[in-house]
């Protein structure tokens, strides 16, 4: 009989249940995508389907579907088997009955304070009445589980009493404080933490009730509290807010689909943009959007749209969020709102204008050219504005094509000609006076560059499957360079033995050494083609200075060196 690990590993495809939590795609047999467990540009994560294993080439991470829920959610296994085995509809037996989960117990508690909250809140009209007139629907506020904490001081905690809860736990759960001792008390007087609040509950990206964020609620017939306007849970076993987004376990089917993620700050802006059709919209709910945030998006999605509020605090909070986002990689656009409104307050008053925002939605550098432009007219001073405020953006974008763009757009907006715009944003960028500029933008490798690598790859590939020596075919690779730049590209090659095997390793899963070998033939003699190719594109180039020269001798016999090149092509080819 097989064990609970072998029937969840048949029942479940890894590929599928780690699509849930990035964005994949399909490259041969296999399906690559950005490591979720380190911040990259170029998606080296690749999944196994045949053998239901997954690797990147980054970072070195590897293993199964166990290991991979262990790594992303940081369980231990027994929490993994049990949340697999869960999902794959499979028994286990409880390794230890008499031991209880602290995780899973701070779950249960705070899935009964929600279910509390909720029912407060059906009881206090002039609570249900705000969010209504605040422009939700009573279906939103169902779907979100929405809830109200009441005044008074134990009104949570008599409750989660009552269900069997203890004191310790409810403080490990974040529900409840506990007051300095004194002589009355003197274990300290246990109090909820949210008091005379609306209650919106903050999720993990499986759904569950990790913690909750409570909104200051001033009725009319109450007089306003001098308290923060939000409180959120502390940090928990379960809660940690820099990697906590409010809406992501709602969001991330249309993250994938769309790979667009629209960020704003609170929890009202994102309630009403779902309502209004625009789901793949996400939030941090309070706290400074963190490197861990930025993380969990990326992994289902390449763009992200600010829509934070248009006031002095939403331009510095958006400033420092692009900046963490360029650097993981993603593709920033800003939504401009109009001057002194918040996405909620758009959306109350038109919908239709919040989806034409978020469309016309520009490109991070595109929006503070703009800005600058219609700030400063003088071009002098725009061109110094530029330097300090929108080069840093463009130096952090991940492609050199991008860069080029924008740097030409610049040199057309001051009238200058590019060479002296690359000039001044090298200057602008290199760390020191003397460091010479780069070349912009940076040649991409030529076809016999990647056939190169590949060679090497799959020669040692072969050789491991083979069970044999490279020799025989590292000696016919050889002969295509001369002997000083075979030693060069041998050791460049060597140098990243692992990182080139692995992704044919898992392109070539099961294949045999036979395989191989045609595979190693047929690019030995591409390479071949390319090296002629390369002679042929000399050979014309010396035909033409030779016929532009009058060199009549010579003509002859580079018209024959170009009609061999051409046969012999030919021949490789066919």
């Amino acid at each position: 009989m097989s064990t609970p690990v072998e029937q969840i590993k048949d029942r479940l495809n890894i590929v599928d249940f780690i699509a849930g939590y990035l964005k994949l795609e399909k490259t041969g047999i296999n399906y690559k995508g950005r490591c979720p467990f380190h911040n990259e540009k170029t998606p080296s994560f690749f999944v196994s389907p045949s053998r239901q294993t997954y690797h990147c080439f980054g970072c070195h991470r590897g293993g199964d579907i166990f290991s991979f829920l262990q790594e992303i959610e940081g369980l231990d296994f027994p929490e993994a088997l049990n949340r697999l085995a869960e999902q794959a509809g499979v028994t286990v037996k409880k390794i230890n009955p008499r031991e209880v989960n602290e995780k899973e117990k701070i779950f249960k508690i705070l899935a009964v304070a929600t279910e509390y909250f909720i029912t407060a809140l059906d009881r206090h009209q002039p609570a249900r009445d705000y969010l209504l007139g605040r422009g939700l629907s009573t279906e939103t506020i169902k779907i979100w589980r929405l809830g109200f904490a009441p005044a008074g001081w134990q009104n949570l905690t008599e409750h989660l009493k009552a269900k069997g809860f203890s004191a310790a736990e409810l403080v490990q759960a974040g529900l409840a404080l506990t007051s300095q001792p004194n002589a009355n008390n003197p274990h300290g007087r246990l109090y909820d933490r949210f008091r005379h609040r609306l209650i919106f509950p903050l999720a993990d990206g499986q759904g569950r009730i990790v913690g909750f964020s409570g909104r200051i609620f001033d009725s009319p017939a109450t007089q306003p509290v001098e308290e923060a306007k939000y409180i959120n849970s502390p940090a928990t076993l379960v809660y940690d807010k820099s990697r906590i987004l409010y809406g992501f376990d709602r969001a991330k089917d249309a993250l994938r689909r769309s790979g667009t993620a629209i960020l704003v700050e609170g929890q009202m802006d994102l309630l009403l943009s779902h309502q209004v059709g625009l789901t793949n919209t996400v939030a941090t709910s309070g706290t400074a959007l963190s490197q861990g945030h930025l993380e969990i998006i990326s992994r289902l999605a390449h763009k992200l749209i600010m829509a934070f509020d248009a006031d002095p605090a939403g331009e510095a909070a958006a400033r420092k969020a692009v900046d963490l986002a360029l650097g993981q990689g993603l593709e920033v656009n800003i939504a401009r709102l109009p001057a002194g409104a918040d996405p909620a307050d758009l959306i109350l008053k038109d919908p239709a204008k919040w989806q034409q925002e978020i469309q016309a939605s520009k490109h991070v550098v595109d929006f503070y050219l703009a800005s600058l432009m219609a700030r400063e007219k003088d071009r002098r001073l725009l061109g110094r504005a530029i330097r300090q405020e929108v080069y840093p953006y463009i130096k952090q974008l991940a492609y050199h094509i991008d860069r080029a763009h924008f740097i030409a757009k610049i040199a057309d907006m001051l009238n200058l000609p590019e060479t002296e715009i690359w000039s001044d944003y090298h200057e602008a960028s290199s760390p020191t006076p003397s460091s010479p500029p780069p070349a912009e933008p940076a040649p991409t490798r030529d076809r016999s560059s990647k056939i190169i690598e590949r060679l090497f790859g799959l020669i040692w590939l072969w050789s491991e499957q083979a069970k044999k020596s490279p020799a025989v075919y590292l000696e016919k690779f050889k002969k295509m360079f001369t002997a000083e730049n075979w030693e060069q590209e041998k050791t460049a090659h060597e140098s990243r033995r692992e990182q080139i095997i692995m992704p044919l390793e898992m392109e070539y899963t099961d294949s045999s050494a036979g395989r191989l070998a045609d595979e190693i033939d047929i690019l030995l003699t591409e390479l071949a083609i390319e090296s002629l190719k390369a002679d042929l594109v000399q050979t014309r180039q010396a035909l033409a200075q030779a016929e532009k020269a009058g060199r009549d001798d010579d003509l002859d016999k580079l018209v024959k060196k170009c009609q061999t090149i051409t046969q012999n092509i030919n021949k490789l080819k066919s």
